[in-house]
């Protein structure tokens, strides 16, 4: 990874290099490297480099033409750098002496903007054209590292990995974007331009931004194609989804050493993408260190509806592989106000359920005291690989494939899914809006943002954030869908991973890389019927028969949702007085008291849960107090 910045003095008054400079000074943590910095003209762009890849050796993430009339800074990881090289008639042998920079200067100086959508990999770049006088950033199709920017019109342009960089100047004000904290309260899908600083903005994940003396121009590259790829059976697709698994770990393995991390629940993403990686590592001799969140020894709330204790699911993954060192982490009381005010430095954004920060830096911790620096996750599954394929119950409704209906939904019912959960899903797509909100609001179910969040009922009402969440498509009812397709991309689309995978980078020089986020192994994910993701009542179809392999059949069978660190609370609990100090601080702040129901806040911690918290029956307000803290 790497840390960007760059000025573009559109009116002359500022040095760009001294601009440049400051930025990257500010970054330092995300670059271990000394600076490298590159000048043309007004415009001035740099970098700190953290070595992760072999061919870092060949140079920093900087490169220039002779006449120093182009420049590209980028923070890159291209997983098909030969492929590139070999569309620029590169020989084997020059594409293994040049960084991924270089190839994809190569390939900027080709084909402009069009590279943008040839590459593949995790990547954040800037590159200045001086011929055309014009600015080129852009971010890969989820966004995996992160680019910030600042446009001041007739004054200047400038970017940076994180917005520290960008704060380091004196003319860009520290300052939060209120609306943009009411969004992230909110829950609203994260997939715009705007951040949580008032005059920083983000080039969006999948996008590419020209900038130019006149003005910006957006480009969204990132375009799935909406027809489904039809292969003559079942276990076409599931071949072909195992084959490009294995490029996916593959291709995130490289720059690994004699070990390397990996994230291990009991779930189906993140054991398929450990035990891939331990299956392409005992070719090489490596050791895969496996790390399971758990609660504390003895736990046991009342509570049976989700796996509360992941670590004998995990643990059957992990002893199919002799090369897997399994390391359970219990955090026990471990309070997030602990770590919020550290994580907010490093992640320059708020962290949703922000409980879960404690166990996710102390394998962070874990993982680097194992002496590696890389750390594979499987967080993108459930949009892509391990998609469910429930949408088609209700397309075999409207198509009138009663037979095949039937059998899907005797076969979820013994596989333990609720009639309830099995009727909506069928039903709900078709039932008329007023008639769903009643069923809903009957079974307790639907929630208005003032009941599901602590912001105050006219914030909700200034800021149009009801009318926001339908344009958005976040239905508060949680209707069920018959458009998989369309669902699959407002998950994936929900989340913006850049800043938390800086995050770990700078505090614990871990390289997050996910597999499940690839490309690749995505789109051809998107494209596959529903037909068969779910077959004979068993959902994720094509992901457990690619994985029969490799996995335990426990771990497979298993329907029901984990829950890490199911003992969160506990550690909030343990902080209550601490906690209590936090909401005296939001009630100072008038900003914070503009948007946020303090009365509300205050209710809740007089009014504290004695009861098991980990219930989905539990009722929601006291969960308010997890997400806020």
């Amino acid at each position: 990874m790497t840390a960007l910045a760059g000025w573009w003095d559109l009116d002359g008054r500022r040095d760009p290099a001294d601009k440049c400079r400051a930025m990257l000074a500010a970054q330092q943590m995300y670059g271990t490297e000394d600076a490298a910095l590159a000048s043309s003209g007004r415009v001035a762009i740099g970098c700190r480099l953290f070595k992760l890849l072999p061919e870092d050796r060949y140079g920093a993430s900087l490169a220039t033409d002779r006449l120093g009339a182009r420049i590209l800074c980028a923070d890159v990881r291209l997983d098909n750098r030969s492929e590139i090289g070999r569309g620029l008639g590169l020989a084997p042998s020059e594409i293994g002496a040049l960084s991924d920079t270089a190839i994809l200067f190569r390939a900027l100086m080709r084909w402009e903007e069009d590279a943008v959508d040839r590459l593949r990999g995790d990547f954040a770049f800037a590159y200045w054209n001086g011929q055309k006088r014009g600015l080129l950033l852009a971010r890969d199709f989820l966004g995996q590292r992160p680019l910030h920017y600042h446009h001041r019109e007739n004054g200047f342009f400038s970017f940076a990995s994180l917005p520290k960089g960008l704060h380091a100047v004196p003319e860009i004000d520290r300052a939060p974007d209120i609306k943009s904290v009411a969004d992230f309260v909110a829950l609203m899908p994260e997939d715009g331009e705007n951040t949580f600083f008032e005059g920083i903005k983000k080039v969006a994940p999948g996008q590419f931004l020209l900038v130019t003396a006149t003005g910006l121009q957006r480009y969204r590259y990132w375009q799935p194609r909406s027809r489904p790829v039809l292969l003559k059976k079942t276990g076409d697709y599931v071949e072909a989804v195992r084959s490009k698994l294995d490029a996916a770990v593959a291709a995130r393995l490289r720059g690994t050493r004699d070990r390397v991390a990996a994230h291990l629940s009991g779930g189906l993403d993140s054991g398929a993408v450990t035990a891939t990686a331990a299956t392409l590592g005992a070719l090489r001799e490596q050791k895969i260190v496996a790390f399971t969140s758990a609660p504390r020894e003895n736990f046991d709330p009342p509570s049976a509806d989700s796996i509360l204790d992941e670590t004998r699911l995990a643990a059957l993954t992990a002893g199919r592989y002799p090369n897997i060192e399994h390391v359970v982490i219990r955090t026990g009381s471990g309070s997030p106000l602990q770590v919020l005010g550290r994580g907010f430095d490093l992640y320059e954004r708020p962290v949703l359920n922000p409980v879960n920060l404690v166990w996710l830096e102390a394998i962070y911790a874990a993982a680097q005291a194992s002496g590696t620096n890389i750390l594979l996750t499987g967080a993108r599954g459930n949009a892509g690989f391990s998609y469910s394929g429930l949408p088609l119950l209700s397309n075999l409704l409207r198509s009138g494939q009663i037979g095949r209906l039937a059998r899907e939904t005797r076969g979820l019912r013994r596989n333990g899914m609720r009639l309830g959960t099995l009727a909506a899903q069928a039903l709900g797509p078709s039932f008329p809006d007023p008639v769903w909100k009643l069923l809903q609001w009957l079974r307790g179910r639907y929630a208005e943002i003032t009941e599901y969040t602590a912001l105050r009922a006219g914030a909700v009402h200034e800021l149009k954030l009801a009318e926001k969440a339908r344009a958005a498509g976040m239905d508060l009812s949680f209707r069920p869908v018959s458009n998989s397709m369309a669902a699959r991309l407002w998950l994936l689309k929900g989340v913006d991973y850049g800043n938390y995978n800086k995050g770990a980078l700078g505090g614990w020089g871990m390289d997050t890389r996910d597999p499940t986020a690839d490309r690749e192994l995505i789109e051809f994910c998107l494209t596959i019927p529903d037909e068969h993701n779910l077959v004979n009542g068993v959902t994720r179809f094509i992901a457990r028969r690619a994985m029969a392999d490799r996995m335990a059949d426990a771990v497979l069978r298993e329907t029901r949702k984990g829950y890490q660190a199911a003992d969160w609370y506990e550690g909030l609990a343990a902080a209550r007085e601490h906690l209590q100090q936090e909401v005296v601080s939001i009630s100072a702040s008038p900003l914070a008291s503009s948007i946020l129901d303090i009365e509300r806040l205050q209710k809740l911690m007089s009014d504290w849960p004695s009861t098991d918290w980990t219930s989905p029956r539990h009722p929601a307000s006291p969960r308010i107090i997890g997400l806020y803290s």
